[in-house]
């Protein structure tokens, strides 16, 4: 069964492709009535969100853990590519929530207080990937695009909202490349090819910024993006992820 996760990123860039392509369509508005449009086309998204949320099933750990052990079997039915598989990891949830019992202190301990040599290993690893994730400034360029480029030059808010659709178009693109081959290539190569990508990015954003910032943004979304929570769903031990 391959990893979903990454598609976690694609539907994040899809939401901001969507916001890039709004607030280039309002652009045109008067200043006192684009805004409130832009912000109230916003409302839409969490209605649908939180329709499907009542639709998600429950967490089949979180059932096995209270003895609904037939509701989480059905649930991992549903997303299971075989019945066998969904037996498979219903029966290595049941055991290790069988270990867990009554041990929640212990799994703190284990994780903060006093870690294995692997599990400090594992934690330096989670927490660096997340932590230079987010140090690369990849926050900045998602919310501020149309400002570098009218500093960049830019003629217009009109041209720089423009740009920035494009933007979010690669970052969306390279997502689904991440997706698409992160099974096949491994975890590791997209996250190194991804972090050297970022790397030479940023450098050279001191010197040009516009056709820069694009590269930046596929290099980060090609791997940083998607794959760091996917890397630390895989890497962390079954009693310690949650």
């Amino acid at each position: 069964m391959c990893s979903i996760v990454p598609y976690v990123q694609m539907f994040i860039s899809v939401g901001l492709l969507l916001s890039y392509v709004s607030n280039y369509a309002f652009a045109g508005l008067p200043v006192h009535l684009g805004w409130r449009v832009m912000y109230a086309a916003g409302v839409l998204p969490p209605v649908l969100l939180a329709a499907g949320v009542l639709a998600m099933p429950e967490s089949p750990r979180w059932l096995v853990m209270r003895g609904r052990h037939a509701e989480a079997r059905a649930v991992l039915l549903r997303t299971s590519d075989t019945p066998a598989e969904a037996d498979l990891r219903l029966e290595e949830i049941k055991q290790q929530a069988s270990a867990d019992d009554g041990g929640g202190g212990s799994v703190w301990k284990e994780l903060l207080v006093r870690p294995s040599a692997s599990v400090r290993r594992i934690l330096i690893c989670v927490v660096g990937v997340h932590f230079f994730q987010q140090a690369s400034g990849i926050d900045a360029i998602v919310l501020y695009s149309p400002l570098v480029f009218r500093q960049a030059g830019m003629p217009s808010n009109k041209a720089a909202l423009g740009a920035t659709v494009g933007v979010g178009v690669v970052k969306m693109c390279f997502v689904l490349v991440a997706a698409l081959f992160s099974d096949r290539l491994g975890r590791r190569p997209l996250l190194l090819t991804s972090a050297a990508g970022v790397a030479g990015s940023v450098a050279s954003m001191a010197a040009t910024v516009a056709s820069v910032l694009v590269a930046f943004m596929a290099a980060f979304s090609v791997g940083l993006g998607p794959l760091a929570c996917t890397y630390n769903a895989e890497v962390m031990p079954l009693r310690l992820r949650a």
